[in-house]
């Protein structure tokens, strides 16, 4: 037998705390004074460090490694409790009697690393403080103080993933090779993530190791210990116990546990700590038992605690183990709560009443949680008539993988169950129903199910073909509210007419990939009929899915549903009577207390028998669908309206051309021109009405070409979000009717209209995309709302907006721009109307262009001198054509008023930019009161100046000098601060011309 040492020094105890341990020593009667021993935080040994053969053998390897000269980094790793820390700590201590460096230092790293506690405790250690506050600044500040050091050691302890040394400041191998690091990990692999040149591990301790450790945290003398296991078996006095232990399948003969322990919590083989079925409680206010992977004789040990045990977990128990009660408990668990079977594949019952003189009347009457997994279960009860008490108290019942089950339910477990209120069976592929109701049709109950029953779920049951077998005229499910069955293939209906009509509390029905199912309720003949209705009050969620073979709701002719549902989810393969989807439309359409939030269909049959709009829908998600038209218009005479529609996702259609085909038509208006003069125009209306969209987002259409026409944007007017990724033929978002009233309608509108609202524009992937909006109908947009926008990888895209849609732009904080090869401009001159003024972006406060290689210049420097004062983060990268960031001379240059101030602005990244020279025209330069961060690196064109001025203001000067081109000044050729301190030391003094 063999004891893991992090059971043995953690969890092998009375309690894992001090006090805990006292407490409970005392409370045995054996022991007047408790005591325990302690250790200081610094890098020394305790003083009664016990050394094992595989601490021995670790030590003395990882001391000779040490003094390796071509050894830098040594790893040490083992199970959690093995004493890796204790270890680190002699290593340290040995190091620093034998002199072999100038400086040890260990610091905790755990499992979630905080970089500036890493930094402080390093600093600590050598007596300094560290002021700065980022991490960059300290790691550079740490980094240089480690390289003052000749030799030095630095011990990492706690280590769980790759830790970046340079990130904290450690210098490392050809930076400073008198530096080695020292780590402990609990795994291999990051030893070898971290370049451990030798990974050490620190094996297990043998049973003798193990109880001379357990001593030594218990704080008790071999004489006196209550370290084996035998020994915790004769403490007759002891009440509560928290014991957790790793053996193999046997326990030793003698340990039987006493009956007098009156709340405990014992795992037995139980390593998955973190999928634990039961609470865990160090100190146990409740009875609580686990055992795995144990041979079944071993049982025994607990006999004494199943009479009163409250949470049973059994697991993997290899044996002759049939049954639970006589076969592993005679007294019938009547106080247990929770019953966890797992991996037992000889069980064959719960309960065996073949000698019902051995099962005692309250066997499991208290039982509220039943769990069974993975075992070779044939029935609940075998035998006869269970216990008067059996299962009467059961709430929730889970039954999975268990293929020799062929009836959950007979009839004589039935009348028991009037508390279940959850039932979930998975994977059971032999269980042909769940509920027996055969010859109990004339029992004068007036209910056989229980009311109380809330949630059913019946998952891969091949050949289930009933979930009720027998007359049901007397079963009522009026509790019932979720019902969830998927992968029956035998099942051909659910409920009968008398049983779903009891369903008024049901609130969500999901049936899916059911291959022989037909319909929801079937028809019997024998029921009492009283009307062609199924009402389903309270119904809001209706899923029905990869049913090949369903006909309709109800069978004959019924109708169902009741009033319409707030979800509904139809997908492929659904062949349904087309009577179905009209009941559907017609449920939904009429109904104005609910709604319909989701409509998810991945079929082609639903959308396209549409035709009077769903009023209610809010929430349209289609995906995976072969469809080349979403909504089909034409031949339509009046408006198909979607007024509580707010958001439309599209995902992975193919083969989608286009949202919409059909719809505009033509309708005469009154137009008022001037005050006195009114004339009748024609001007085109979209028969698709969705006035109350907030959010589209369109993903992985290829097909797709444009998004909508300037009449269909007419009805979008509350659009905020708009998404669309991965639509590789995309060219255009808004097109223009071809309508010969046009111009008419230009004139109509003299104020810019469509997409008030829109906050967010994100388009990525759109290859063929040239445009967002074309610039002939710019004039049209108002925009006024836009707070962002994120373009990635279109490639066609030449420019984002006209000089006369700027002017909207007063709401815009964010552009963040990647990858767009072709884009040459920000903003194009608008040719088709009168200039006017360049927007400013008063609100734009982060700028980020990346991989834009064609792009020749930010904005034009009369956008930064009156605009962007709100601007904090600019960041450009990889603009090989960029020659000046602000450009253009402006009229205001003119006055002698050189300066440019961005007040706000903290970061200012140049990264790359093969071309750059200039940051603005010679005739000014900026300033930054507010820059901490400056980032200036491959930029071997670049002459202009930065320096820094006594009010903490950072310059940029053009300039223009000839030999400064040819050699750029040495302030701007690499330049990388993140403070304002860095800044100081870095950047000259500014000079005032």
């Amino acid at each position: 037998m063999k004891f893991a040492s992090s059971i043995l020094s953690e969890e092998y105890l009375v309690d894992s705390s001090i006090h805990q341990t006292n407490y409970l020593l005392q409370e045995s009667g054996k022991f007047d004074i408790v005591s325990h021993s302690t250790t200081l935080p610094e890098v020394q040994a305790p003083n009664d460090f016990v050394t094992f053969k595989p601490s021995k053998h670790a030590l003395r390897w990882i001391i000779e490694l040490l003094k390796n000269d071509k050894v830098n980094m040594v790893g040490l790793y083992g199970m959690g409790g093995v004493g890796k820390t204790t270890l680190a700590r002699v290593v340290g201590n040995r190091v620093k009697e034998e002199k072999l460096f100038d400086e040890v230092v260990m610091v905790t790293v755990t499992q979630n690393p905080n970089f500036k506690n890493i930094q402080s405790q390093i600093a600590d250690s050598l007596g300094l403080d560290l002021k700065e506050e980022t991490i960059e600044t300290r790691a550079q500040r740490l980094c240089l103080i480690l390289k003052n050091e000749k030799t030095i050691l630095i011990i990492l302890d706690d280590v769980w993933a790759i830790l970046d040394l340079t990130t904290i400041g450690i210098p490392f191998g050809s930076d400073h090779k008198g530096c080695k690091i020292f780590l402990t990990a609990r795994l291999k692999q990051v030893c070898i993530d971290m370049r451990c040149q030798s990974q050490i591990q620190l094996d297990i301790l043998n049973e003798e190791e193990g109880l001379i450790l357990f001593r030594k945290q218990a704080g008790t003398s071999a004489e006196g210990s209550n370290a084996s296991l035998f020994e915790l078996s004769t403490l007759y006095r002891l009440s509560r116990l928290s014991l957790s232990i790793k053996v193999h399948q046997y326990l030793p003969k003698d340990f039987i546990l006493s009956s007098k322990l009156q709340r405990y919590n014992i795992r037995v083989n139980d390593d998955d700590h973190k999928r634990y079925r039961f609470p865990y409680d160090s100190y146990p206010k409740s009875r609580l038992l686990t055992i795995r992977s144990m041979e079944v004789t071993s049982l025994l040990a607990f006999k004494a605690l199943y009479k009163k045990v409250e949470y049973l977990e059994l697991r993997k128990i290899v044996g002759c183990c049939q049954n639970i009660v006589p076969g592993i408990d005679e007294t019938g668990l009547n106080e247990l709560k929770s019953l966890s079977l797992e991996s037992l594949d000889e069980l064959k019952c719960i309960i065996d009443m073949r000698q019902q003189q051995d099962v005692p009347s309250n066997a499991f009457s208290n039982l509220v949680d039943l769990l069974v997994n993975s075992v070779g279960l044939r029935e609940v009860c075998s035998g006869g008539r269970p216990p008067r008490g059996f299962l009467d108290n059961l709430e929730t019942l889970k039954i999975q993988n268990c293929n020799r089950l062929i009836c959950l339910f007979p009839r004589m477990l039935i009348l028991r169950l009037q508390k279940l209120k959850k039932v979930t069976v998975e994977n059971c592929g032999e269980l042909e129903d769940v509920f027996q109701l055969e010859a109990l049709c004339y029992a004068k109950e007036n209910s056989f199910l229980p009311s109380s029953l809330a949630s059913s779920n019946s998952i891969w049951l091949k050949n289930m073909r009933y979930i009720c077998k027998g007359p049901t005229q007397q079963v009522s499910l009026k509790g019932l509210t979720i019902v969830q069955v998927y992968r029956c293939n035998k099942l051909k209906y659910l409920f009968t007419l008398s049983v779903a009509r009891s369903l008024l509390q049901s609130e969500e029905l999901t049936v899916r990939d059911c291959g022989s199912l037909e319909h929801i309720v079937a028809i019997k003949a024998e029921e009492n009929r009283d009307g062609n209705y199924v009402v389903l009050p309270k119904l809001r969620k209706l899923h029905i899915a990869g049913i090949e073979k369903f006909i309709n709701f109800c069978s004959e002719n019924y109708y169902s549903i009741g009033r319409a549902p707030q979800e509904l989810l139809l997908y492929s393969p659904l062949n349904s009577d087309p009577s179905f989807v009209a009941e559907v439309e017609n449920n939904v359409s009429q109904t104005s207390n609910e709604k319909l939030r989701v409509l998810d269909q991945w079929c082609n049959t639903v959308l396209a028998q549409l035709r009077h709009g769903l009023y209610n829908l809010e929430e349209l998600k289609i995906r995976g669908c072969v469809v080349q038209v979403l909504f089909q218009l034409e031949g339509l005479k009046q408006e198909l309206s979607l007024p509580k529609l707010k958001v439309i996702e599209l995902e992975y259609l193919p083969e989608l051309e286009c949202l919409y085909k059909g719809g505009s038509v033509t309708e005469v208006i009154e137009v008022e021109y001037l005050p006195e003069q009114k004339r009748l125009c024609k001007v085109p209306k979209h028969l698709l009405s969705m006035q109350n969209l907030k959010r589209l987002a369109v993903n992985d259409c290829y097909r797709l070409r444009y998004m909508f026409s300037d009449t269909l944007a007419q009805n979008l007017m509350q659009l905020e979000e708009l998404i669309i990724r991965r639509c590789g033929e995309l060219e255009q978002i808004l097109v223009e009717d071809g309508d010969d009233d046009k111009t008419l309608l230009r004139d109509y509108h003299q104020k810019p209209r469509l997409f008030p609202n829109l906050s967010r524009v994100d388009i990525s992937y759109c290859t063929q995309l040239k445009s967002m909006f074309p610039d002939n109908i710019t004039h049209l947009l108002s925009l006024q709302n836009l707070t962002t926008l994120e373009l990635d990888n279109c490639h066609r895209l030449t420019h984002l907006f006209s000089s006369a849609l700027t002017q909207n732009l007063l709401q815009l904080e964010r552009i963040d721009i990647e990858d767009c090869g072709e884009l040459e401009q920000i903003i194009v001159k608008d040719h088709t109307r009168d200039q006017g003024q360049l927007g400013l972006f008063p609100n734009l406060s982060y700028i980020s262009v990346k991989r834009c290689g064609k792009l020749k210049t930010l904005f034009n420097v009369t956008i930064a001198r009156r605009g962007l004062k709100k601007l904090r983060n600019l960041y450009i990268q990889t603009a090989f054509q960029l020659e000046v960031l602000f450009g253009h001379k402006d009229e205001a240059g003119m006055t002698g008023d050189r300066e440019i101030v961005l007040p706000l602005l903290e970061v200012l990244t140049l990264r790359e930019l093969a071309s750059l020279v200039n940051f603005c025209p010679s005739d000014c330069h900026f300033r930054f009161p507010s820059l901490s961060h400056l980032w200036v690196t491959e930029c071997p064109k670049i002459i202009t100046r930065f320096s820094v001025d006594q009010n903490r203001s950072v310059h940029a000067e053009a300039e223009e000098d000839v030999a400064m081109k040819q050699s750029p000044p040495e302030t701007t050729v690499e330049i990388y601060c993140q403070d304002f301190d860095a800044l100081r030391k870095r950047l000259p003094t500014y000079i005032i011309k």
